[in-house]
């Protein structure tokens, strides 16, 4: 796998559905098949995809790569409402995405959050998605317990957050100076009163989760409501660094060039 490889870059953003702008960039040549790749809760397409040295990859395995700020996140706009975050609203800003950029079906691929997103994706509208290279996804809802008055103590006063989930949130969120808090309080109150949805997807899966991965554990439990679906577990990663394993890419890009 070389990692001499990005290519050009264009830029623009994309209005969803309720007038937020959402940030997308994208990479490559536009000949090569594109893979859509959007990160996690409190992060950025440029953490999670360019310092990470997925684009590198991808591209220097012949693939384009479209990313996108999720909104309360990096280039994109922030309310701070959480009626304006759940996961119908940030799903319509994805299609609003590949409805700017892509002209056909996309290879799929999203860490934690992203990929929660995309699995809801590719339920919904299966046109639009060839393949999902899914990464650090639960079986469960791991926002369901956060605790935002806690979160909201902590930030204000100092004080101890008591529930282990509600705490790693608060530093994941304070760990990327970049992004609002208050918007990403007002995501986590608002994805999580979202349920996940009863259907699964279709198409061609990989799933991959660290072994060590506190959030996401339970993901191999995913395997099991897709026919076909492909585990991959990384030896001795978090959550919070399985992203960057360098097996975590090279699982995704065989996965890719076995579909064709």
């Amino acid at each position: 796998m070389s990692d001499d490889a990005e290519g050009p870059v264009v830029a623009g953003h994309t209005t969803g559905t309720d007038g937020v702008e959402i940030g997308w960039r994208r990479y490559g040549s536009s000949d090569d098949p594109m893979v859509f790749a959007v990160h996690g809760f409190a992060s950025t397409a440029a953490l999670t995809w360019e310092s990470s040295g997925w684009l590198r990859a991808l591209t220097a395995a012949g693939r384009q790569v479209v990313t996108t700020d999720l909104r309360g996140h990096g280039s994109s706009d922030a309310p701070t409402d959480a009626a304006a975050y759940g996961i119908d609203t940030m799903v319509d800003d994805l299609v609003a995405v590949l409805d700017a950029v892509a002209p056909g079906p996309v290879d799929y691929l999203g860490y934690s959050l992203g990929a929660r997103l995309g699995w809801e994706l590719a339920v919904r509208h299966p046109s639009r998605i060839r393949s999902l290279s899914l990464g650090g996804l639960p079986a469960s809802e791991p926002l369901v317990g956060f605790d935002l008055a806690a979160a909201s103590a902590s930030r204000s006063s100092g004080s101890i957050v008591a529930d282990p989930a509600t705490r790693a949130f608060v530093s994941m969120i304070d760990a990327v100076p970049a992004n609002d808090p208050s918007a990403l309080f007002a995501l986590a109150v608002g994805v999580r009163t979202s349920p996940r949805s009863g259907a699964a997807p279709t198409v061609p899966m990989l799933l991959v989760t660290g072994e060590n991965d506190e959030v996401a554990r339970d993901g191999i439990r995913l395997v099991d409501r897709v026919p076909g679906a492909r585990f991959v577990g990384i030896p001795g990663r978090t959550h919070a660094n399985t992203l960057s394993a360098r097996a975590f890419k090279i699982a995704v890009i065989d996965f890719l060039d076995a579909l064709g």
